[in-house]
């Protein structure tokens, strides 16, 4: 592909497909072409009980329900509505029936420590809150989960603005579909979700379409949780437009494959990489949805062989276990015959070397397609590998549709020739609309309009490859970690005088490059050993953050902590150590 000139001043390479992005609300979008299938077909599947789903049509009553019922217990337009759950059936309903509402998404992880949640729900200013009772139990919130008004207490929300639900919520909503109540009876404290849906069970379209102003398209949808580059989890404003425009490019991906397409989904959906999958995709192209709470090995295997599943997304350390897996105990051929259904994987996170896809690919059907894919909570999906051939490149794929990218050297030079490096920088119609309550931190987006990512990168062959990064930000296991953030719990400690954060390459079995979290801690008072004094900062960091922020890579004490003159941490240097 020629380097073409952007429509500013700077250059950039841009993607060989251009689509038109509708004008139109995000929840009408996704029910737009529901007349097209079988609207009684089960779409979004519980792969742990497969008689619990939903279908196109209780979909959209569902999302009716929900949408009357929080206008009107009060909630309003722009407040932050709450998610925090596994994956679930519901999710896609919780999703598209607060926006219809107004409201705004905000998906929490269920790994958070109370901690994590509390500066959560402060970022967004989460107004109500769903949350899946397997979460109230879960080990990092134990001291809270004594009682169910944990969320309260640590949160700062009110009671009657928490609902719970679980895996038989639809099964109750069911069982009440003659009811004719339309009334609101006193919640009690953390009220049943199905307490909502039961209100308003004859539901109506309640949300108002737009298919004229151009203003809905920059209307804000979601707060997405993003480490940004530096500092505590932010929330990324994502606009109608983005998701709408998301949608749009995989559409036009998955809709033209011939035979039955069936995805199942164990990645989080409160992440940018699975919710572009998850959520509007199946509404908008009839491909079965099998949802799994979280990843454990056996059961993934199971349920691809079980429900003979096409598509699924992966991290690298999926890939990792899969592999480790066929190896183990000679198993290479009974996973081979247990995954031999699959036809289309994506794979997000960070880079897969040709060497570890090939490790991979040697698990599967000469007919599946591992695909990568690069991209940003803040611009979405970039980059995805063509359903044609298997790379043997390493490179992380295409540009998406409507997708410029122009490489900038560290002194902000253009990069024009292939194959040189420069810092990656992005322009699309999936554009964030800037992180909630701060205008000036984080990557910026510049005056030509292009979201500077911190990735390095290079252009080939119309192709992408990524190299490495610019920021401090760590990738652990495919989430986003900021150094300072663990920096700050550490600091806690009285018998820290200072400390740095960095991570270190370690090689998997497979020969795969993982990320450990290491802490180099400069030592004030106190009494303990330099052994005692590392356990109780790793044991401080496991209490306060998620698991993927533990000290793997283990504490070392040194007398300084390297900076240069504006007091910047030079990590480059601790990584000699």
């Amino acid at each position: 592909m020629d380097l073409i000139p952007s429509s500013t001043r700077c250059w950039s390479w841009g993607s060989e497909t251009n689509l038109p992005i509708p004008v139109i609300d995000l929840v009408s979008f996704a029910f737009g072409r529901s007349s097209e299938y079988d609207e009684n077909r089960p779409i979004f599947i519980d792969a742990r009980n497969t008689s619990n789903f939903i279908t196109i049509r209780s979909a959209k009553a569902l999302v009716c329900k929900l949408c009357k019922g929080l206008k009107t217990i009060g909630l309003k337009d722009g407040d932050c509505v709450g998610i925090h759950s596994y994956n679930n059936i519901l999710t896609p309903v919780l999703f598209l029936g607060i926006i219809a509402a107004g409201g705004i998404v905000s998906g929490s992880n269920p790994a958070y420590t109370p901690r994590e949640l509390s500066h959560h729900f402060a970022t967004t200013n989460t107004k109500y809150l769903f949350v899946h009772r397997d979460c109230l139990n879960a080990k990092n919130q134990r001291e809270c989960a004594e009682n169910e008004a944990w969320l309260t207490s640590e949160c700062g929300l009110s009671p009657e603005t928490v609902f719970q639900f679980d895996d038989e919520t639809l099964i109750h909503a069911r069982s009440n579909q003659n009811s004719t109540r339309e009334d609101i009876s006193p919640l009690s404290p953390v009220p049943a979700f199905s307490d909502l849906l039961d209100l308003f069970v004859r539901g109506s379209q309640e949300w108002q379409h737009n298919h004229e102003d151009d203003k809905v398209l920059q209307k804000p949808a979601i707060y997405a949780t993003t480490s940004g580059t530096t500092g505590l989890p932010k929330a990324a404003v994502i606009p109608h437009q983005y998701i709408v425009a998301q949608a749009v490019m995989l559409e036009d991906q998955y809709r033209p494959r011939v035979g039955q397409i069936s995805q199942l989904i164990t990645l989080p959906v409160f992440h940018a990489f699975a919710a572009q999958l998850a959520l509007v995709l199946p509404l908008r192209t009839g491909i079965s949805t099998y949802f799994l709470p979280r990843f454990h090995l056996e059961e993934y295997i199971d349920c691809i062989s079980r429900f003979r599943i096409t598509d699924t997304p992966v991290v690298p350390p999926i890939i990792s276990s899969l592999v480790q897996c066929a190896k183990r105990n000679g198993k290479s051929e009974e996973i081979k015959n247990k995954l031999q259904s699959l036809r289309n994987i994506v794979c997000a996170g960070a880079p897969l070397s040709y060497a570890m896809q090939k490790q991979f690919c040697d698990c599967l059907s000469l007919q599946c397609h591992v695909r990568q894919c690069w991209g940003t909570t803040e611009v979405g999906w970039v980059t995805l590998w063509s359903m044609t051939g298997r790379d043997q490149t390493g490179s992380v794929g295409h540009l998406t549709a409507n997708t410029q990218l122009k490489l900038l050297t560290a002194d902000g030079t253009a990069v024009t020739n292939e194959g040189d490096e420069g810092e990656a920088c992005i322009r699309s119609p999936s554009m964030y609309l800037g992180y909630r309550n701060l205008s000036s931190s984080g990557p910026p987006v510049d005056a030509e309009g292009f979201y500077h990512t911190g990735d390095l990168a290079y252009y080939k062959d119309n192709k992408v490859f990524i190299t490495g990064r610019i920021k401090d930000i760590m990738k652990i296991k495919s989430w986003q970690v900021s150094p300072q953030e663990v920096e700050n719990v550490i600091l806690e400690d009285p018998r820290v005088a200072d400390c740095a954060v960095v991570g270190v390459t370690h090689e998997d079995e497979p020969g795969m490059d993982a990320t450990l979290i290491r802490a180099y801690v400069v030592r004030g008072g106190g009494q303990l050993g330099d052994e005692d004094l590392a356990s109780a900062i790793k044991t401080r960091v496991s209490s306060e953050l998620a698991s993927y922020k533990r000290l793997t890579g283990g504490v070392l004490f040194i007398d300084e902590v390297p900076r240069n003159a504006a007091g910047k941490i030079l990590r480059y240097k601790l990584r000699k150590f």
